[in-house]
């Protein structure tokens, strides 16, 4: 925002005429507008300046009622300055946003033609039921790595398609493939905790098998763990292919790029980092089957009980938001979704005060 059209902003907010003030006031900033959302796709940029028309509130007002006037003035004021803060929070989240998008850029531009020594193997945990089709299209992103020192560990969660029969023959065809099944469904979090518990790799990664990864994201785990050698845990950023669909709004929206920056306190109140991207070192840390729904933010909050992650500004997946019979299907229920939240924070906050 301009800062001589500051004055001219809170003096319409008003309804006052200060012919004296320089600059325009923005109607996107007084009182009631309404903010258009980040992610939808932009309308063509006016050149130029827009004409206002003059708002006006006669003086005559405060003469016949100055203290009604000064209440009202007051008012005004306070709801000017709590739109233009809202806005300026907007502003400062915008300004983060840029920023890691502009680092997963420099830093994948370095990771592109780095030479990366396949001594770390990686571990790539994956549960799956009745999506085949899926399943061979995340397969497929896992086998794609630029990284090849990899397994691929899938779980088949009792799936009554041909899932397994298209599986089994995937690992006949890659031995980096170890497939695993259950006779009858357990759902998500018992099939990771059933790799894990197979898993032989020097670091743990995550992903479903209704998205993809990233060519270069078991490559950027494998540099980041060799290069940063104390790092337990880390996040990289996930491409979402149409926010308003993934958030459940009417209309349509571009893809756009997530990466949080790592707030400890703001992970306590809700989740900031999807399943998808993160990565571990081996640890004794396991999914609990009762908040299946939430285990990817359970999972975090127990593997940075004592330490803090590193943020990797690589992409890691793709995220797809049009499948149909995703878990945040149930996220409707308000009632349901409290109930788990509050389960995940009291356990983290009794596991954390605990004493050592």
């Amino acid at each position: 925002m301009n800062v001589v059209d500051v004055g001219p902003t809170l003096a319409a907010s008003l309804d006052l005429d200060v012919p004296s003030f320089d600059g325009v006031a923005r109607d996107d900033l007084l009182p009631g507008a309404r903010t258009a959302t980040r992610l939808r796709p932009a309308s063509p940029r006016r050149a130029g300046r827009r004409e206002h028309a003059p708002r006006r509130w006669s003086t005559d007002k405060m003469d016949a009622d100055p203290h009604a006037w000064i209440e009202q003035y007051a008012i005004g004021l306070s709801q000017s300055i709590h739109v233009l803060h809202l806005t300026t929070g907007e502003l400062q989240r915008e300004v983060e946003r840029l920023r890691q998008v502009a680092s997963i850029t420099e830093v994948g531009a370095w990771l592109r033609m780095l030479e990366v020594p396949e001594s770390l193997l990686v571990s790539v945990v994956m549960p799956t039921r009745n999506r085949a089709e899926r399943l061979e299209r995340a397969i497929a992103s896992v086998r794609a790595q630029t990284y090849a020192h990899w397994e691929l560990l899938v779980v088949d969660d009792a799936s009554t398609d041909d899932t397994w029969t298209r599986l089994t023959a995937l690992a006949d065809d890659d031995s980096r493939i170890r497939p695993f099944r259950f006779d009858n469904q357990q759902r998500s979090s018992i099939a990771r905790n059933e790799a894990l518990d197979h898993a032989k790799g020097d670091v743990i990664v995550y992903l479903d098998d209704d998205n993809r990864f990233d060519p270069e994201w078991v490559k950027g785990v494998a540099w980041a763990f060799t290069e940063y050698p104390d790092t337990q845990v880390c996040y990289g950023a996930r491409v979402i292919d149409d926010d308003a669909r993934h958030q459940g709004l009417d209309g349509r929206s571009l893809p756009f790029v997530q990466l949080l920056p790592w707030d400890r306190d703001d992970m306590l109140r809700a989740n900031r980092v999807d399943q998808n991207v993160i990565a571990h070192r081996p640890s004794p840390v396991r999914f609990d089957p009762a908040i299946d729904h939430f285990s990817d933010w359970d999972m975090l909050l127990q593997l940075t009980d004592d330490v803090d992650p590193l943020v990797l500004p690589v992409v890691a997946a793709h995220y797809y938001s049009d499948v149909p019979d995703r878990l945040s299907a149930d996220f409707g229920d308000r009632a349901f979704v409290d109930e788990k939240m509050n389960y995940i924070r009291q356990r983290t906050i009794a596991r954390r005060t605990r004493p050592s």
